[in-house]
C-alpha cells in the first residue's frame, strides 16, 4: 500500500512546500491535493516520514506560542552547579588547592547550563490542525528558513482541506451559466 501511495505521489505535482527548523527538529512539509507528507529528522538523528490525509482534518486551525522545555532544563543545570560551587567556595573554612579543579568544573557546567538556557529561550509560534474529534494531528512551527511563509502555507493547507471535504454541488453543470 505504501508503495502504491509513493507511486501515486510521483504522478502528482506538489501544491506547496514548507521547511521548518528548530533546535531539536527539522521537518519538510509537502502539500499534495489530498494529503500532506511530513519528512523530518530529530536532534538525535532519528528520521521519519508521515503521510496525513486531508480528508479527516478540519479546515480551521488554531495557534499556540511555546518555549522549548530545554530552556528550563538549562536553567536548572546552571542553578544546581552554581549552588554546588558556592557551597565549595563559601561553605568551607578554607578552599584547598586540591578542590580548585572541582570548583572550576562546577563553574564551567553552570556556564554551559546558562548557555543552553539562552539558546532555547526564544518562543515559537505553532499552527495546529485537529481532526473531526478535536485531536491534534498536525502542528506547523513558524521557524527556520521559510518562517515568513508559515501563515501562507497553513492557509493553503486549510484551503485544500476545505476543497477535499466540501461535497460537490449537485446542481453545478460545466458550461452552464446561471442568472
Amino acid at each position: 500500500m505504501d508503495r502504491l501511495n509513493r507511486l501515486r505521489r510521483w504522478q502528482m505535482e506538489p501544491i506547496a512546500e514548507y521547511r521548518e527548523r528548530s533546535p531539536n527538529l527539522r521537518r519538510k512539509f509537502t502539500l499534495y491535493p489530498e494529503e500532506l507528507v511530513v519528512e523530518g529528522r530529530e536532534l538525535v538523528g532519528a528520521r521519519f516520514q508521515k503521510t496525513i490525509p486531508l480528508q479527516g482534518l478540519r479546515p480551521e486551525f488554531g495557534w499556540i506560542s511555546f518555549r522549548s522545555p530545554r530552556c528550563v532544563h538549562g536553567l536548572a543545570v546552571c542553578l544546581a552547579f552554581a549552588v554546588m560551587s558556592g557551597v565549595w567556595i563559601w561553605g568551607g573554612p578554607v578552599l584547598l588547592p586540591a578542590f580548585v579543579p572541582i570548583v572550576a568544573s562546577f563553574v564551567c557546567c553552570s556556564a554551559f547550563g546558562l548557555a543552553c538556557c539562552f539558546y532555547y529561550l526564544p518562543r515559537y509560534l505553532a499552527y495546529t490542525f485537529v481532526d473531526r474529534n478535536g485531536k491534534d494531528i498536525l502542528q506547523v512551527i513558524a521557524s527556520g528558513p521559510d518562517k515568513g511563509r508559515c501563515r501562507a502555507f497553513t492557509d493553503q493547507i486549510a484551503a485544500e482541506i476545505s476543497r477535499v471535504t466540501t461535497p460537490p454541488d449537485p446542481f453545478f453543470r460545466p458550461g452552464h451559466q446561471t442568472q
